[in-house]
């Protein structure tokens, strides 16, 4: 499955899947992976995330990254299937913590 959803990340974002979960880490670390976090705090009570409550903030995350339309549902699709499999804090500290020192 997460072969699956990086070959989707590259072919809708048009880079390398690793480079893009770390701008999407990095813009979406505040409500993510930071404590008092939206998805932060449901994903600690809850250890998964709600799929409304993600598909509204990730999708805004993209959003403001620029991407919209046809792309943007796959895409927070992926990025959610990505983040749910490896897990939050794996994500965080894969994809929003190595940016910072960037």
């Amino acid at each position: 499955m997460l072969v699956k959803q990086t070959a989707a990340i590259t072919n809708l974002t048009q880079e390398n899947s690793k480079s893009f979960l770390q701008k999407f880490g990095r813009a979406a670390k505040s409500d993510l992976c930071q404590e008092g976090g939206m998805l932060n705090k449901q994903w600690k009570k809850w250890g998964d995330l709600d799929n409304q409550d993600a598909v509204e903030r990730l999708g805004a995350v993209l959003v403001t990254m620029g991407f919209s339309g046809d792309v943007l549902s796959p895409l927070v699709v992926a990025v959610m299937v990505i983040i749910i499999h490896i897990g939050l804090k794996a994500f965080c500290e894969d994809y929003s913590a190595e940016v910072d020192n960037k």
